[in-house]
């Protein structure tokens, strides 16, 4: 379920937007797409934050800007079954050398 949440949001995705907005855009697809609830808060983390592990969304302060990183982890309650995916994205052109 996790690959349909991501699926429904990446096209939301823009420069501006901050951590705790597409955490809710994580939420809501979660909730009113798919009748679950959350595992666990999101971790939404933007360029250097993602190099914090278990970094805390609700107290972020990052912004998405033309070439960010974003970090997206997030579970997916259902049925009593937690599901579990952190997946790497990027925003506009990523460099050969973030690639790697």
């Amino acid at each position: 379920m996790g690959d349909l949440v991501l699926k429904d949001i990446i096209p939301y995705l823009h420069p501006g937007q901050t951590e705790k907005e597409i955490a809710w855009l994580i939420e809501r697809s979660i909730r009113e797409g798919y009748g679950a609830e959350l595992a666990f808060d999101p971790i939404v983390a933007v360029d250097e934050h993602s190099a914090i592990p278990h970094y805390n969304t609700k107290k972020g302060s990052g912004i998405i800007k033309e070439e960010s990183l974003l970090l997206l982890d997030f579970g997916v309650k259902k049925h009593n079954y937690c599901s579990d995916i952190t997946r790497m994205v990027g925003m506009g052109k990523v460099s050969d050398e973030i690639k790697k």
